[in-house]
């Protein structure tokens, strides 16, 4: 499945790669944390064929990485539900959005492994909660 950005018209988060594990752990620090998602994920999230019928990509999060003495702390500007529901399918790996500025800190931290490409690819399976494999 490709990767889209929330809001093509903001060029201001760049698509990268995080740790899903440390991410979650960094994340369960927050106030702002989703546990759980339960059910399907939500027709909005999603870029579909002309048709409608066929999922082509997923929106990603914008997320605000504050890296300060290796302390990482994580605020949505959207997505937080999404995150949770990709972060369900056991991912090593999931895209986020990040400012330009986070990019450097946040490989450094080691919560950022890579940025995303234009043929990365996320390997969901959308009509069921089971993880069926990894980018």
């Amino acid at each position: 499945m490709k990767i889209i950005q929330y809001d093509i018209r903001r060029d201001d988060y760049i698509p990268v790669w995080v740790d899903a594990e440390l991410f979650n752990r960094l994340w369960a620090n927050e106030d702002l944390y989703v546990a759980d998602w339960i059910g399907d994920p939500k027709i909005g999230w999603f870029t579909y064929d002309r048709a409608g019928e066929k999922k082509l990509g997923i929106q990603i999060a914008d997320v605000s990485l504050a890296i300060v003495e290796d302390k990482v702390s994580i605020d949505f500007t959207n997505g937080r539900h999404r995150t949770r529901w990709m972060l369900q399918h056991g991912l090593k790996e999931i895209p986020i959005g990040v400012w330009e500025e986070q990019i450097a800190p946040g490989i450094k931290a080691g919560i950022i492994s890579r940025m995303v490409t234009p043929n990365d690819r996320v390997n969901l399976n959308t009509d069921n909660r089971i993880a069926v494999g990894e980018i």
